[in-house]
């Protein structure tokens, strides 16, 4: 998303970490942890991740500037919510008080609330401009993976009520073309934590 909106000419290669035979050679020799997203530009200036990537980039190519959102933005990190959405699917525990990572995510959900209350109709508010800033693109695809994807492993999931305007952004950023672009399918996201949960979920054949 962030390639396309700031309208950077770039190739696409698909691997699959997981799979150790036959990855190519610049991979295993630049990524040996298998971090994806993988971005390499200006010859050998590799970055792994998408945080690491978009600093870099936006740093080095400054026009068109991008937003980072806004005022207080830099405490939130999309990597916060997917290690909480990982520890609270492992958990047997429900989505309760009883469940200390589901009072984490709850704790991250108002703090995202509050900041969202905080820059309405000011600097980095995508309710207000429809467009994108790089904090968005950090956490709008974490939380859509969270979303998705919780229900099928351990049913009971639902963003609270009280977070409304975190819900209202959500709904809108769920539905901007770019992102509806390059999201994955929800089979693709089921399929990813699959080995990470060591479950496997048999889905209907109308979900794609």
């Amino acid at each position: 998303m962030y390639l396309e909106m700031k309208g950077f000419p770039h190739k696409v290669h698909v691997v699959n970490p997981e799979a150790s035979k036959g990855l190519p050679e610049w991979f295993r020799k630049n990524n040996w942890d298998g971090i994806l997203p993988m971005t390499k530009y200006d010859k050998e200036q590799y970055k792994l991740g998408s945080a690491e990537a978009m600093m870099a980039l936006e740093k080095k190519f400054k026009v068109p500037l991008m937003s980072n959102g806004g005022m207080g933005a830099g405490r939130f990190r999309g990597k916060t919510v997917k290690n909480l959405t990982l520890s609270l699917l492992k958990s047997v525990r429900p989505y309760d008080e009883s469940n200390p990572d589901w009072v984490d995510l709850l704790a991250e959900f108002r703090q995202l609330d509050e900041y969202l209350v905080g820059c309405h109709n000011k600097e980095g508010d995508y309710l207000k401009s429809k467009r994108f800033s790089l904090w968005d693109l950090r956490m709008v695809p974490a939380l859509y993976n969270l979303v998705t994807v919780a229900n099928y492993f351990k049913p009971g999931f639902a963003i609270p009520d009280e977070v409304s305007r975190l819900r209202s952004y959500l709904n809108h950023a769920f539905e901007d073309p770019i992102f509806k672009k390059f999201c994955p399918s929800v089979r693709q996201i089921v399929r990813y934590y699959e080995p990470k949960l060591n479950v496997r979920i048999v889905l209907p054949d109308d979900v794609q």
